[in-house]
Order: C-alpha cells, then sequence, then structure tokens
C-alpha cells in the first residue's frame, strides 16, 4: 500500500534509511521515480500475497494509480470542475452544486382554525427548485391540487436534470427571461393540466385549484414564477422587497386606482383571487429574473403568513435568528398571535458564501 509521507519507508525486509529508500524506490519503480524528491514510503501490507506476486509490478501499479488520482483532483479542484465524489441529497438542507452555497428549510402548520392543511411545500436543492402552494376546494380538493401542484413542478426539475435539458415548450414561450424562467413556466403549465383534469374527472374535485410561487437558483442566478396571491420576498442588506405582485381583486382594484393599499389591507375581498391553477386549461404565469449575492434571504409564503403581518414585520422575524427553522417557526407563530384563520407555511432560502470545505468536496 502507498502512503504520502516522508522519505523513511517499511518493507517486508525491515527498515530503509532515506538513502535506501530512495535506491529501493529506483530499482522498483524506475518509471515512476524520476524525480528522487517525490515524498513516498512504501508499507506492504500482506506479505503473503505479495510473495505470490511480482513486488516491481504491484508496487509501480499502485504508484501510478495513485498518482493518476491524486494529479486529477488536483487538476479538477485548480479548474473549478467537482471530484468525482457524491453525496446523498435527500437529508442534506444545503446544495453544493452551486457557486453560492445555499441554505434551506420550509415549514406547513395548519393554523389556528381549519382542520385540515390544504397548503402543500417542497424542494429539492440538487435541482435548486423551491415551491409553496396553497389550494382551495371542497372536500379536501385543496389538499390534493397544492399536492399536484408541488409534485409536478419538483417532478419536471428532477427529470430535467437527468435527461436532455431543451425543454419541450408547454403553452407558450415567454421572451425578455432566462431559459430557466421558461422552464419554470413550462413546469407551472403541466401542474395547471394536472389540476384541471383531475377536477374534470371527480365530481367530488369540480371547481378545485391552487396558487402557486416557485423559485429556480442556478449559481448566481434565480428565476422566480408565481400564479395567485401567495409571494416571493427578497430581504437583502436590512431591506425587504416583494418580488411577486398579487394576482387577485384587491391588488387589481389599487392597481387600476380605485382603493388605495391601506385600503386593500382592510377589505374583506383581499382573499378573492382572479388567476389560479386549475380554473381553465391554461395558465399566464408571472415571470422574473434576478440576481443572487452572498447574504440574501429568499422567502416564500402564503396567505395565511401575509394576511396579519407588515412586510416589516416578515423581515424583522426572518433576520432574528440565524437558524432558518427558529425563523420558520418564529413567522408561523407570529402569524397565529396576530390572529391568521388560514394555514401558514414558508420557505426560507439563504445564500451564503462558501467554506473552504464546501468548496472542496462541492
Amino acid at each position: 500500500m502507498l502512503e504520502l509521507g516522508s522519505w523513511t519507508g517499511t518493507t517486508s525486509t525491515g527498515s530503509l534509511s532515506s538513502r535506501q529508500g530512495a535506491a529501493e524506490l529506483d530499482r522498483i519503480c524506475p518509471k515512476a521515480n524520476d524525480q528522487k524528491e517525490w515524498p513516498l514510503k512504501f508499507r506492504v501490507a500482506d506479505k503473503r500475497s505479495l510473495l505470490r506476486s511480482d513486488r516491481r509490478l504491484l508496487q509501480g501499479w499502485v504508484h501510478r494509480l495513485l498518482s493518476s488520482l491524486v494529479f486529477a483532483g488536483i487538476r479538477g479542484l485548480l479548474s473549478g470542475k467537482a471530484l468525482p465524489f457524491r453525496k446523498p441529497w435527500s437529508n442534506m438542507t444545503v446544495s453544493f452544486s452551486m457557486k453560492l452555497a445555499i441554505h434551506a428549510t420550509g415549514k406547513t402548520d395548519v393554523g389556528r382554525v381549519r382542520t385540515n392543511n390544504e397548503d402543500c411545500i417542497g424542494f429539492d436543492l440538487r435541482s435548486g427548485i423551491f415551491v409553496l402552494s396553497d389550494g382551495m376546494g371542497g372536500q379536501a380538493a385543496g389538499e390534493v391540487a397544492s399536492k399536484i401542484a408541488v409534485d409536478t413542478v419538483i417532478g419536471y426539475f428532477r427529470r430535467r436534470d437527468d435527461h436532455d435539458r431543451r425543454d419541450k415548450v408547454v403553452g407558450r414561450e415567454f421572451a425578455g427571461v432566462s431559459a430557466r424562467a421558461n422552464a419554470l413556466a413550462n413546469a407551472i403549465q403541466l401542474a395547471n393540466q394536472a389540476i384541471h383534469t383531475a377536477a374534470a374527472s371527480d365530481p367530488n374535485k369540480a371547481g378545485m385549484g391552487a396558487t402557486i410561487v416557485a423559485l429556480c437558483i442556478a449559481e448566481s442566478l434565480f428565476s422566480i414564477a408565481h400564479v395567485g396571491d401567495s409571494r416571493i420576498y427578497l430581504i437583502r442588506a436590512g431591506a425587504i422587497q416583494r418580488l411577486t405582485s398579487d394576482h387577485s381583486f384587491v391588488t387589481e382594484q389599487v392597481r387600476r386606482g380605485m382603493i388605495s393599499q391601506e385600503e386593500a389591507e382592510r377589505s374583506p375581498m383581499q382573499n378573492v383571487i382572479v388567476r389560479a391553477l386549475g380554473s381553465d386549461e391554461t395558465v399566464e404565469p408571472d415571470l422574473a429574473d434576478h440576481e443572487l449575492t452572498a447574504g440574501d434571504l429568499l422567502l416564500l409564503c402564503c396567505d395565511g403568513l401575509t394576511q396579519r403581518l407588515t412586510d416589516g414585520s416578515l423581515q424583522e422575524l426572518a433576520n432574528r435568528t440565524a437558524n432558518l427553522d427558529q425563523a420558520c417557526d418564529g413567522l408561523i407563530q407570529a402569524a397565529k398571535d396576530a390572529g391568521s384563520d388560514d394555514n401558514i407555511s414558508c420557505i426560507l432560502v439563504r445564500a451564503a458564501e462558501r467554506t473552504w470545505l464546501e468548496t472542496l468536496f462541492r
């Protein structure tokens, strides 16, 4: 067995001095030892096996194999390419496949009033996809719709990672946004079709639908897509910015100047949405592309969280602790304490500078 170390080595015949070791290295592996300053030592792990084989051939072969692996790894690190090493992703909360380290967590809660939870959340760090959906419809149909939405979008990106990235356009192609954003639109269009078909085939699920917000991160960029009144926020450098605009009746009234934003927040019609998955055969998601920097915190949430909390409160609660699990718990509890009467769900995604260890084993 070969090990990196000092000149002094051990063989089956006993210890060698550095000079004797050099001579022995020249004798058994002359081609691989053109530079005598290489810090190598030899250890024979199994004397009987070496007695039955040619020592020179075995050690020369192992030496060349180890050298190839070491230099391949060094070249991979210098070129920025990943080493041939993978970790299981299912239990990880940090993505190592991007230039930034991505930390994420998400939670959903039935709330204080409802008896069933019609929200659904999900994400896949390997694919860089994060999805939240708020379902609607009687007889637990909302639960079905939101789960279809999340499963369809995440499944689309997992298949996209495993196969050809040249997407077949579903619906129409959107100009002015990235291919990544159009992939989100494709996935959402498929989710809409699946929900619409399921609702049409089962009378108990007639009229079911769902909102959706989806985030896709690649390197130092991210794309978002949404339908309905679930939201995505960006918290950066002490400020919070809402990246989505609700597809709701009161938002449309505000846009047309019929009521003020303050009146909209107090309106009994604020939960009436004008666009949702499943209501028609096709749907028009809103899409956008943004840059991602270290320190950014992205919040995906449903209206059960935002109906009682201001944007400023969301920022303060999300930044109260560096622990994302605790931050999610704090947001949900604050919405409950403020009187939210709906299911409450959120996903927090933080971008951070890579540590040297994350860079080494990405």
